[in-house]
């Protein structure tokens, strides 16, 4: 009984509580409604002063230094020497695309009698899947580089259907991606004759590499493609690479529904945002076809690909140190593959002029695809630095075991001397030069194999030009040849004198040409006769004298005759390239031993050092550097 009444003496209470409370609340009620109305005036009058002080300062022109330029989409300054760079930089290109997207919408939008804010998917999936399943309106061959980096330009078949270009294995062939031309520029590729890019928005903008077979085959796409972009529709984020600013990839979702995707069986690939038109150089010609091909009526889906990042390896320990950054033994965290990962600071490249050299270093190392050549997995980059992730060769550099051996056998040398021969060959053949040969750069895998790394100064030439030369000098100095330091123009040459180096140190144990002082070391180079040891063979003797012959003219700079000589008699060279001849040493290592790199290193703590980011305008040369290697991981 005391319950029951202290529970209804509660009740009550509460009871004359909410009565009292509802009371006050009509009182205050006229009171409260005039407070409101005066503080939703106040707050609009500071709006309409915001948003006219706004206008007036985008109204007014900026006061600029001399040498100075501003740009009206980004409302920024810049230096005249940064600004072509600023204009194709990220951020410059994402907002002008975005600038074009609003125009596009706000005409689509009045031509139609509509609000321009209306873009619901009731409006656009119908106009999508009208587009994606009308016939082509022009078609044909042309080449493309694949966005992933990882192969050449290849022969491709393409359709376009109204503002959507897709690409199929052949005329007849497998369906292999689609573009949404909506938000999408066109612009002529200056390093590549007959080329040209496709560049779609997004964060930052997906960049397309094609090439026709002859200018007026460039044209005629150049035309019909920048029609279909003025005219295409802006998509909603549900549809259309880079359709949304948050995503670093493009997604496409799939337009048809169960029946048709399951006879198409299309083929899933992945556009990766980050790779950029700098520094792409296009190699092969295609040809037109007149032929119509069979009409399709599905158009492959393209699906998200996550891109590496430095969150996703292990720093295991550091195994090697050059003039711009380290490379250390990493280990991926999903999928516990080892790695090697070669870092650089953004500021030293900047301030050392080597941004040109690494980006390079990237291209070339995402095209090769040799078994003595490394190759890379991963490219990306934080604010202040780049990341190059390759394989890892258990097997450790050439140089220590050259040290702790003092010099080889010459059967041995003869070995490894084969297979960079054969690198050198495959890359010549690629108007590619390597340039830095020296045993550090050569590393040997678990097989006893040797494979050429660090491309930082490899150099790439121009296919269609057969004349063209270089006279930079770069490399290590006890491996330079004569017509670097005489400052002449050369080619292929220079790496055939720096395989003459390598057997001369694999042989002797030295250099032929060394002293402290560089000046001396350089005459020496030009004039000095070589020295051998009695026990050097005639066969050695006299492809070393070829090879390391002054004039350039007269040395031994061919693949065929340089694998013909007596010194390679034995070596079956199809053998040699696909590993089945026996190696003369077995390395003694487990998957993540590091005993055969230099203990100098191996010693550090795998840390990565605190760097200073690099002023913004500077950062922009840095755009496009990520790539994502077609590996089963990812």
């Amino acid at each position: 009984r005391q319950f029951i009444f202290f529970r209804s003496a509660q009740v009550l209470q509460v009871v004359k509580m909410e009565a009292a409370l509802q009371e006050y609340q009509q009182h205050q009620k006229p009171e409260q409604a005039k407070t409101s109305s005066t503080s939703e005036k106040r707050r609009k009058k500071h709006k309409d002063k915001e948003k006219h002080d706004k206008k007036d300062s985008e109204e007014q022109d900026p006061v600029l230094q001399k040498g100075m330029k501003w740009c009206t989409i980004c409302n920024i300054s810049c230096t005249d020497g940064n600004w072509e760079e600023h204009l194709h930089g990220k951020q410059h290109i994402r907002k002008e695309m975005k600038a074009m997207a609003k125009e596009k919408e706000k005409e689509a939008a009045k031509s139609e009698g509509r609000d321009a804010k209306e873009t619901s998917s009731k409006v656009a999936k119908p106009k999508a899947l009208e587009a994606l399943k009308q016939a082509p309106t022009f078609q044909g061959y042309l080449e493309k580089q694949s966005n992933q980096g990882n192969t050449a330009f290849k022969k491709r078949w393409f359709e376009l259907r109204g503002g959507f270009l897709s690409w199929f294995s052949d005329v007849n062939g497998k369906p292999k991606g689609v573009i949404d031309l909506a938000l999408s520029t066109i612009r002529e590729d200056p390093e590549c004759q007959n080329g040209f890019i496709v560049l779609h928005g997004g964060n930052p903008p997906t960049p397309y590499f094609f090439k026709a077979e002859t200018t007026e085959e460039k044209e005629a796409w150049h035309k019909k493609l920048a029609a279909a972009m003025d005219t295409a529709w802006p998509m909603s984020p549900w549809v259309g690479p880079g359709g949304t600013d948050g995503d670093d990839f493009a997604t496409v979702e799939v337009l048809f529904d169960k029946q048709e995707t399951k006879q198409s069986a299309p083929e899933l690939i992945a556009m990766d945002s980050q790779d950029s038109p700098q520094g792409i150089v296009a190699q092969s010609g295609c040809a037109i076809n007149g032929a119509l091909p069979q009409q399709r009526d599905t158009i492959p889906p393209v699906v998200k690909k996550k891109q590496v990042a430095l969150g996703d390896f292990e720093l295991l320990s550091v195994i090697g140190r050059g003039s711009y950054g380290k490379v250390l033994k990493v280990r991926r965290k999903d999928t516990g593959t080892i790695h090697a990962m070669k870092v650089m600071s953004k500021d030293l490249l900047i301030r050392s002029n080597m941004v040109d050299y690494t980006r390079k270093e990237k291209v070339i190392m995402a095209n090769i695809d040799h078994p003595f050549l490394v190759s890379l997995t991963w490219a990306f980059q934080t604010k202040a630095k780049v990341y190059l992730v390759m394989d890892f060769l258990q097997g450790g550099e050439l140089y220590v075991h050259l040290r702790r051996k003092g010099r080889f056998r010459e059967n041995r040398a003869k070995f490894y001397s084969a297979q960079v021969a054969l690198a050198f060959e495959y890359l010549h053949s690629r108007n590619i030069i390597f340039r830095d040969l020296k045993p550090e750069n050569v590393v040997l895998g678990i097989d006893g194999y040797a494979c050429l790394t660090d491309f930082g100064m490899a150099r790439s030439f121009d296919t269609d030009n057969a004349d063209d030369r270089t006279n930079s000098f770069c490399g290590t100095d006890a491996y330079l040849s004569p017509e670097m330091i005489r400052g002449e123009h050369y080619h292929c040459e220079n790496d055939w004198w720096s395989l003459g180096i390598l057997l001369f140190e694999m042989l002797q144990g030295d250099v032929p040409f060394y002293n402290d002082n560089v000046s001396v070391m350089y005459d020496q180079i030009l004039e000095s006769p070589l020295m051998f040891f009695k026990t050097i063979s005639p066969d050695a003797k006299d492809l070393l004298v070829r090879l390391l012959c002054r004039d350039k003219a007269e040395r031994l700079v061919d693949a065929a005759e340089v694998k013909a000589h007596p010194f390679f008699r034995g070596i079956d060279w199809d053998k040699l390239l696909r590993k089945e001849l026996p190696a003369p040493f077995m390395p003694d290592v487990a998957d993540d031993d590091t005993k055969y790199f230099d203990e100098k290193f191996t010693a550090e703590q795998p840390i990565l050092s605190v760097c200073q980011p690099p002023d913004p305008n500077l950062n922009l040369q840095f755009v496009g550097f990520s790539y994502q290697g077609a590996t089963p991981e990812t």
